[in-house]
Formats: structure tokens, C-alpha cells, sequence
């Protein structure tokens, strides 16, 4: 099985989410699971967001820029034999991560040693550094800790990548040194890429 995240106009830029069924070089998906906090299509969860998956969990980060529920994170049970094997997503209650809705940018991975999610994120609440915290997985519930811990310094980070190296047991962080969150202008800000080991 394999999970996918995603927003679209068509669905009035929510976060949903699907399981998917792999058969050979093909790919059969269950039906959409939506993981953002309301319908409302005002809110813009387009951009910023992440996921990852874990012990039979999933955790996605969802950024809404248009000023509603700002930085949150919320955790999905993925039963993969419902639904007569299509799978399905049941997702928990969410949780704030960081307040603010512009130079937004995530990303989460799963710590298969600890049984733990760490989420990287910067916007314009953290004066765009990239901050920190652990994001504990009970059921479909989820508990913060070591939250806004600092892990780029004194640079702005943006277009944040964060990877668990089992082997290392470490952290790696890179994230580029600009502000700026549309893609089609992520030099915005200057900036060289950066790189940071936990």
C-alpha cells in the first residue's frame, strides 16, 4: 500500500487524502479521505504542506495561506483491508503548529527508531527560521513537544526538506536561504542552499 496526499482547485484546495493498491506496474486508489479542517473554499492549502508515514499512521502538515487555520498537523489511521481492500484513511482531530500565512514551507519524516514524526517549518510566525518539533502518534491523536526549537540558525529557510537516516540515526535538513513560497519564484530572497545535521 502507499498513501497520497494532495490539493486541487477542483476541491476547493483542500488536503485530501488516498490509499493506494499496487498491482504490478499499476496503481488502483481508494476513494478521497479529506484531512483539512473544513470545505471552506476560501482557505488555500496548495502550497507548504507535507506528509509522512509511519507504523500504520499517517501524518500530514497542512499550511492554509489564506489566514484561517495557519500551520497545523493532523494524524490518519490507514486501515489497508477496508473497503474490501481499496483501504481507507481515518483522521484525528488537528493540531496548531505555527500561526501565520505567508513564506510558508514544511516538511515531516518519520523516526522509525523512536516511533516519532519530526516537522520542519518556517513562515512568517517564526520570522522565516525554520523551527522544530516532535509530533507523537497515539490512536489518531497527536502530541507536540520540543516545539519552535530553532534548527536553521540565523538563516531563512524556505522549500525545507527533512529526511531520518535510520543508519545515522540523525536528522538532515536542507532548506534554501530566501523567502518566497511560490515555486515559480523560489530565488526570491537570494540565498545559497543550506544544510543541517540533528
Amino acid at each position: 500500500k502507499l498513501v497520497v496526499c494532495y490539493a486541487n482547485s477542483a476541491s476547493n484546495n483542500n488536503i485530501y487524502g488516498k490509499v493506494g493498491t499496487v498491482s504490478g506496474t499499476s496503481i488502483t486508489y481508494s476513494t478521497d479521505y479529506i484531512a483539512s479542517v473544513s470545505s471552506n473554499g476560501t482557505q488555500l492549502f496548495d502550497r507548504a504542506c507535507s506528509m509522512a508515514c509511519g507504523n500504520g499512521k499517517v501524518v500530514v502538515i497542512m499550511a492554509d495561506r489564506n489566514g484561517g487555520t495557519d500551520f497545523t498537523a493532523r494524524a490518519g489511521t490507514i486501515d489497508p483491508t477496508a473497503n474490501s481492500g481499496a483501504g481507507s484513511i481515518t483522521w484525528g482531530t488537528a493540531v496548531t503548529i505555527a500561526s501565520g500565512q505567508s513564506d510558508m514551507s514544511s516538511s515531516i519524516c518519520y523516526d522509525s527508531d523512536k516511533d516519532r514524526f519530526v516537522c520542519v517549518y518556517a513562515n512568517n510566525g517564526t520570522s522565516n527560521l525554520a523551527k522544530s518539533c516532535i509530533l507523537s502518534v497515539s490512536g489518531n491523536t497527536i502530541t507536540k513537544s520540543d516545539a519552535n526549537n530553532t534548527a536553521s540558525g540565523t538563516d531563512y529557510a524556505n522549500h525545507i526538506t527533512v529526511i531520518y537516516v535510520k543508519e545515522k540515526q540523525a536528522y538532515y535538513l536542507a532548506f534554501t536561504n530566501g523567502t518566497g513560497e511560490d515555486p515559480t519564484q523560489c530565488h526570491t530572497g537570494g540565498g545559497p542552499p543550506r544544510g543541517v545535521v540533528g
